[in-house]
């Protein structure tokens, strides 16, 4: 095998080991789209207007959660979504009881979402019991049948026993859905994602406290505004359930002051988190009552490895560009090499020689520069890019409007 042989079989590994590079690239771009602070992230989303018998039609319990489902989709999360007919009391345990505990990993997330009615049972013994009402749930001449609705005590248990998540959260947009409450306190700081993330935990946020009737139309959108990054406080590039249920209480509470969201952590002190970004949601005026939540604008993060992300990916392509640069030149230089060892006359292949050679050489030594410094700098990005996916520091300059210390809440199933 020749020279000439030889460089070119370097040169064809060298551009595989580029494409396979930026294939590599890709994958980690792609991922940073979805969120990449779970290993897989699962949804149950349900909506109903219209359950069986008497109860009243509800305008936007089913198009919410659309709505909501396709925000989710956009954050790379695998959404189930039971609407209408389809979200039938059935339904729905075979979902928690049967097909998801044999998706959802011990690392991953869940969220179990329901726009609809919400009703609550008091027991012989005064106890308030909280149920929501599915696709199926009756109500017939005005009497509650209460064995056809799901109790919030009941989804507890199929949340926290079947269920294998690290994190859960629950989302209730139904009335009365915050009979859950009555008292305690929640003092907990904003501890960063690492805190976060070290521990489970099941928690919740409901449309309304005891006694309040929820706004068709109002807790969703004002939801997907918070998980989109306007809830991210103190700016670190992570949204926490405590900012997104802080948040969300005092955005609702400012547009309609009869209805005071509720949340609280139901078991273990994890919370779920979110990367700030905000995926294009078009949400229309009238979804939001009186008054339209603000629409999030890019939020930028100078202290972190996110921002630091998108410049090792500007290396990154230019390192490809560079690699490829190189290796045409080294390929062009092979070429005009071949050309004159094609010439049979020995006088003018001298003659050839003396006049193309130095080019020649100069053309295939700054190919391999190029190329080399290329692949450094794709190889070196790529770890980067890779090993430091999310920023977990925080701006201690930022004063939260609210604070944890504000807000007390407890739970009663």
């Amino acid at each position: 095998m020749n020279k000439v042989s030889i460089c070119r079989v370097i040169i064809f590994l060298l551009s595989t080991f580029s494409l396979l590079n930026s294939v590599v690239f890709a994958k980690t771009v792609l991922n940073q789209e979805a969120e990449v602070l779970y290993p897989k992230s699962y949804a149950l989303v349900i909506g109903v207007n219209q359950p069986s018998g008497e109860w009243s039609s509800l305008s936007s319990a089913q198009d919410d959660a659309q709505l909501f489902g396709d925000h989710l989709e956009r954050r790379g999360f695998e959404v189930i979504r039971l609407v209408g007919e389809k979200a039938n009391k059935v339904g729905i345990l075979k979902q928690l009881q049967t097909i998801l505990p044999q998706k959802i990993g011990s690392h991953d997330r869940f969220i179990f979402y329901f726009a609809g009615h919400g009703q609550t049972q008091v027991t012989k013994q005064g106890k308030k019991i909280g149920y929501i009402v599915p696709a199926d749930g009756s109500m017939i001449k005005s009497q509650d049948q209460w064995h056809t609705y799901l109790s919030m005590r009941e989804l507890k248990s199929l949340l926290t026993e079947h269920i294998p998540s690290k994190h859960t959260l629950l989302l209730f947009d139904s009335c009365f859905s915050g009979l859950m409450f009555t008292r305690g306190v929640l003092r907990r700081p904003n501890l960063g994602a690492k805190a976060h993330l070290s521990k489970k935990g099941v928690m919740a946020i409901t449309a309304g406290a005891a006694g309040e009737l929820a706004l068709d139309g109002l807790f969703t959108p004002t939801l997907i505004q918070a998980l989109s990054g306007e809830a991210d406080e103190n700016m670190d590039g992570i949204t926490s359930f405590q900012e997104i249920a802080l948040y969300t209480r005092r955005e609702v509470q400012a547009r309609r002051d009869q209805q005071t969201p509720q949340f609280g952590i139901l078991t273990g002190s994890g919370q779920m988190i979110f990367e700030s970004k905000t995926p294009k949601i078009s949400l229309r005026p009238s979804n939001i009552g009186a008054q339209s939540p603000r629409l999030s604008t890019s939020q930028k993060i100078t202290n972190g490895e996110f921002t630091s992300n998108k410049q090792w990916g500007i290396i990154a392509l230019s390192g490809t560009l560079a690699m490829a640069l190189g290796g045409g030149l080294i390929w062009h230089s092979l070429n005009r090499l071949d050309e004159i060892e094609g010439i049979e006359d020995d006088k003018a292949y001298n003659k050839r020689v003396g006049e193309k050679f130095g080019s020649i050489s100069s053309e295939y030594t700054a190919g391999w520069v190029i190329g080399g410094v290329g692949l450094a700098s794709l190889g070196w990005s790529l770890y980067q890019v890779i090993t430091q996916p999310v920023s977990y520091s925080t701006a201690s300059s930022f004063t939260p409007m609210i604070t944890p210390e504000s807000v007390t809440f407890s739970w009663v199933w």
